[in-house]
């Protein structure tokens, strides 16, 4: 789905409707408009895979942005209204859930207090009276649940006398709807459907580069190569110098550590214990040890305490780790996502 140029830092991101708005529960349609990004509207009651009616609402993208990789992102504002001809397209007590794509995260976690912040009913357009309204005591829409990349809601009041029903979910509010954009954003579809697929070294500290870089809040700041690569590793040469720039920031800081004997091995496949022990180094938290049913190497043990408190990572249903087991392309989409909506959970809004 994504159409990135590869050293364009630039994005064209419109949306593609996955999900909307049906009877008396929502029911998926698919509509496409211009986009790179997929961005999921679906009723979280509603079981998966589920055969669906007809819905009654159309979905249109009221901007289509252009947007680079970093913080305070907007994405414009996705509209959902009644089809023509349904008197009352939805009724109070239905849920809806906006669901963003991996690669990116709300500046800050939607909460009771602020969601309007992130939704709007209008209460006329063009002089039409919208059915979605405050009223009897309750909010036309009602806060449900958040995460860093979704946010449920509920229908509260509606007004059988409104002439159209109109819902905005806008993603242009500055410090809260608007998002932060990663550059995994561009593999995260591939890589989240790939559960055999490996990955390097240094294609992960490349990704986990552009988890950590342009954000502000990162612990990690741009450092050029002094000292570079090649003087701390021995099998570095044959990296291109843009790779060299990219990691050189997270050797120099310490998160990264080469093998015994001056050796960076850039092509090795990473295991569990090197991915996560280094994203605990990165975005350090106290408070939990991890407890796991296998043996933790002792050099990693630090770092996967630090992810496993900042709930970057967890084990496994069995209650293992797995510290060697090679980091497939989904674990790793899960890792970086996780590193990204680490940011949203320590957001503070700019007044």
């Amino acid at each position: 789905m994504y159409s990135m140029k590869k050293g364009n830092k630039f994005c064209a991101l419109t949306i593609l409707f996955v999900v909307f708005l049906g009877v008396v529960l929502l029911s998926p349609q698919s509509v496409e408009a211009e986009t790179d990004l997929v961005i999921s509207i679906s009723d979280p009651d509603k079981p998966k895979g589920e055969v669906n009616s007809e819905g009654n609402t159309i979905n249109t993208v009221l901007s289509q942005p252009v947007v680079s990789y970093g913080e305070n992102r907007e994405l414009g504002t996705v509209r959902i209204s009644g089809k023509p001809g349904i008197a009352v397209p939805v009724s109070s007590g239905q849920k809806i859930r906006v669901s963003l794509p991996k690669g990116t995260a709300y500046m800050q976690i939607p909460k009771a207090e602020n969601y309007r912040n992130y939704v709007e009913w209008p209460e006329t357009l063009n002089g039409k009276a919208n059915q979605i309204k405050d009223g009897n005591g309750q909010s036309g829409m009602k806060f449900v649940a958040a995460s860093p990349s979704s946010l449920t809601l509920e229908v509260g009041n509606i007004d059988r006398s409104g002439e159209i029903m109109i819902l905005d979910f806008v993603f242009n509010r500055e410090g809260y709807s608007e998002v932060r954009v990663a550059s995994f954003v561009e593999l995260a579809g591939e890589y989240s459907r790939d559960t055999e697929a490996k990955v390097s070294r240094l294609q992960f500290f490349k990704l986990l580069y552009g988890v950590t870089m342009p954000f502000p809040s990162s612990p990690l700041h741009i450092t050029r190569s002094v000292p570079g690569l090649d003087e701390k590793f021995s099998d570095t040469g044959v990296m291109n110098p843009a790779d060299k720039d990219k990691i050189v920031s997270l050797v120099n800081a310490g998160f990264i550590k080469g093998y015994e004997g001056g050796y960076f091995r850039p092509d090795q496949y990473i295991t569990r214990a090197e991915a996560v022990s280094v994203v605990g180094r990165i975005f350090s938290s106290k408070g939990r040890q991890a407890i796991f049913n296998d043996q933790i190497p002792a050099w990693a043990q630090a770092g996967i305490d630090s992810a496993y408190a900042a709930n970057i990572v967890c084990g496994y249903p069995d209650g293992s780790f797995q510290p060697e087991k090679q980091l497939s392309k989904q674990e790793a989409t899960y890792l970086l996502q996780r590193c990204l909506e680490n940011y949203s959970y320590q957001s503070v809004v700019r007044e």
